[in-house]
């Protein structure tokens, strides 16, 4: 059992549920019991306060929805989880916020973003100039960095390059969606809806 957490909301994306919690006030050393040896010594291993929260708040979202399952992770980084069979997880953080979603049979990519102008300054990295013509502004370039980091997660591959391989194909504002496409290593492609 977990004691004050604050409390876990939930908002569903195309049909998918995305379990979200605020870490600011979560109490690390309240909560460490729920851990396995590894993930303490992974929790012990951040300098960042904010960082050892958003672990730690991942954690104990998926203790309250899947009490006998633990996250671990592939040889590429992609998390799932143990004693869930065929479940997937996407996890990201930013700022203060963990977040969390689970889909059977389907890998899938999630991240949330705090906009900060940062992906403005570094626009130039991650978008490719056919994709100049479908952002307007700062808010608009941080979409489309978290765009990238869902499909970034989908693409199963640690090398892809965010400006080549993850291309932004349109963007449908009324939708709240981007078209996209990732072009693999083996130089096929997949396309993709990112709601927003």
């Amino acid at each position: 059992m977990i004691n004050n957490l604050p409390p876990l909301r939930v908002i569903t994306l195309n049909k998918i549920p995305v379990y979200i919690r605020d870490v600011s006030d979560i109490e690390i050393n309240s909560s460490l019991h729920i851990l396995t040896e590894v993930e303490e010594i992974r929790l012990a291993d951040f300098k960042c306060l904010k960082r050892k929260k958003t672990f730690l708040g991942v954690r104990t979202i998926v203790k309250e929805l899947f009490p006998n399952s633990t996250i671990k992770y592939s040889e590429i980084g992609a998390p799932f989880l143990m004693h869930e069979q065929q479940k997937y997880i996407s996890i990201s953080h930013s700022q203060t916020t963990c977040s969390v979603s689970f889909i059977d049979h389907v890998i899938h990519g999630l991240d949330i973003e705090f906009h900060s102008g940062k992906a403005s300054r570094l626009r130039s990295r991650f978008i490719h100039p056919l994709e100049e013509v479908l952002l307007e502004g700062e808010i608009e370039d941080t979409l489309a960095w978290s765009a990238k980091e869902a499909l970034y997660k989908v693409g199963q591959s640690k090398k892809m390059i965010f400006k080549e391989q993850l291309r932004l194909l349109t963007h449908d504002r009324t939708k709240r969606q981007f078209k996209a496409e990732i072009l693999f290593h083996d130089n096929s492609t997949r396309t993709y809806l990112i709601e927003y």
